[in-house]
């Protein structure tokens, strides 16, 4: 098993709503604690230092011929919005290949009792030690 640090950032934007952003995962802690400083100082960031979450995962440990590949991993997760604006988003795991992220989620559906063709499911590839979409910052 090989262990990623995954930054995300969470702030309280209604009494019952919650804003999270992916910020990037990271090969190692001190790595991820290093973008979360960084990031502290971009705009819209820099008002909630506190927001910033690192958590572990673990992923399976696959080697791969293909040097592209190796430093990629397959989020699984879930999105709904709700009528009244309202969010729910979770992530269900980290995976070494797509493939794996789909095998489980198939497990995981039948296992909740939820149908096969329900939606807001996804799988989203990130590179290790790369940022996601906030690089700069928020507004």
């Amino acid at each position: 098993m090989k262990m990623i640090y995954f930054i995300e950032h969470i702030r309280k934007v209604e009494k019952y709503f919650l804003e999270r952003k992916y910020i990037a995962v990271c090969s190692t802690q001190e790595k991820a604690e290093e973008v979360i400083e960084k990031f502290k100082t971009y705009e819209g960031f820099e008002n909630f230092p506190e927001g910033f979450k690192i958590k572990r995962h673990f992923i399976d440990k696959v080697r791969t011929k293909a040097k592209k590949e190796r430093n990629k991993v397959y989020l699984l997760g879930f999105y709904h919005e709700y009528t009244d604006d309202t969010v729910d988003s979770k992530i269900l795991g980290f995976f070494s290949t797509q493939k794996k992220a789909k095998e489980y989620l198939k497990k995981y559906k039948v296992k909740h009792l939820i149908k096969s063709k329900a939606r807001g499911f996804y799988v989203e590839r990130w590179c290790v030690d790369s940022n996601f979409h906030w690089e700069g910052g928020f507004f």
